[in-house]
């Protein structure tokens, strides 16, 4: 298969998650990062950026989910721009989130390879925040979140 073009639908395997949270699949070598799939997850991907070494795209269907993909609880997810992780089982997220610190620490901050102890899970998973950003439009002033 050549390299996928813009409005291209493409079918693939989701078997890493990038820094952001976006899933990392790839079609005939060719990298795709895709916001909302999960390693695990087979998915029919529309191509919405297509550039040289890499591309992006939206998922238009999940053709087998991963194993560690849930409901996301939150009638918002997906749109507000918050929450990435929903749809990923927390056991699955607190891996993710610490392979993601001690490879920041390791590979982009030139430590030696350590020892990271486990990520102690949250009490409460929903309900709280630690960080907001809004944004103000005009007319109005209309005063909301990012959109994803």
């Amino acid at each position: 298969m050549a390299k996928p073009r813009r409005g291209d639908t493409i079918e693939l395997a989701v078997d890493d998650l990038a820094f952001g949270g976006d899933g990392v699949g790839r079609a005939d070598g060719y990298v795709m990062f895709v916001r909302g799939g999960l390693p695990g997850d087979r998915l029919r991907v529309r191509v919405t950026e297509a550039r040289g070494r890499y591309g992006r795209g939206t998922i238009e269907s999940v053709v087998t989910p991963s194993p560690d993909r849930v409901e996301a609880p939150c009638p918002y997810f997906g749109h507000c721009g918050g929450c990435r992780l929903q749809h990923l089982a927390y056991p699955a997220q607190l891996v993710f989130k610490a392979r993601q610190g001690h490879e920041c620490l390791t590979r982009l901050g030139g430590l030696p390879p350590f020892e990271l102890r486990p990520i102690v899970a949250a009490p409460e998973l929903y309900g709280y925040r630690n960080k907001m950003e809004f944004t103000v439009a005009e007319p109005g002033p209309v005063l909301g979140l990012h959109a994803a």
